[in-house]
C-alpha cells in the first residue's frame, strides 16, 4: 500500500510541466485579484469568485503532487499548501460574516501570498524537506 502512496520513483504524465506552468500562472492572477478585490471593497459576490478561482487552481496544483506521490503532504511545501488553505477560509469566512472591516482579510491574504512567494523561490533541499518519517518516504524533487 505505501507504494502506491508514495512511489519510487514519483508518478508522471505527458504534459505535466506544461499543465502545472498554466495552472500555476491562473493561480497567481486569480489570487491577485482575490487580494485586490477584498482590498478595495468590491461586492462580496465577486470576492467570493475570486476565492473560488484561487481555491479552484490550488487543489488542482495539489492534485497533480498528490497524484505524484503524497510524500507532498510531509513536506514543507505540503505544510505551506496547509497553512494557506486555512488563511483563505479564514478570509471567506470573515467577508461572508460580513466583516466590519476588511483591513484583517488584507492581511490574511497578504500572509498567504508572502508565504506562497517565499515557499516557492526557496532551494529545493528545504521545499522538499520531509517533516515525518524519513526513512520511509522519498520526495517528488522535480522541478515545475
Amino acid at each position: 500500500m505505501l507504494d502506491g502512496l508514495f512511489p519510487r520513483p514519483a508518478r508522471d504524465f505527458p504534459g505535466r510541466r506544461l499543465l502545472r506552468l498554466l495552472l500555476r500562472s491562473i493561480h497567481i492572477v486569480a489570487a491577485a485579484l482575490f487580494t485586490g478585490s477584498i482590498a478595495f471593497d468590491q461586492p462580496t459576490n465577486l470576492v467570493e469568485g475570486w476565492a473560488w478561482g484561487t481555491a479552484a487552481t490550488g487543489f488542482v496544483l495539489f492534485g497533480t503532487d498528490l497524484w505524484a506521490s503524497c510524500a507532498v503532504l510531509l513536506e514543507v511545501r505540503g505544510v505551506v499548501v496547509a497553512s494557506k488553505t486555512l488563511l483563505l477560509g479564514g478570509i471567506v469566512v470573515l467577508i461572508g460574516g460580513e466583516a466590519e472591516s476588511r483591513d484583517v482579510p488584507v492581511a490574511l491574504a497578504a500572509t498567504a501570498i508572502v508565504i506562497g512567494t517565499i515557499s516557492s523561490h526557496m532551494a529545493g533541499r528545504f521545499r522538499h524537506r520531509v517533516l515525518a518519517f524519513r526513512e520511509l518516504i522519498e520526495p517528488d524533487r522535480r522541478k515545475g
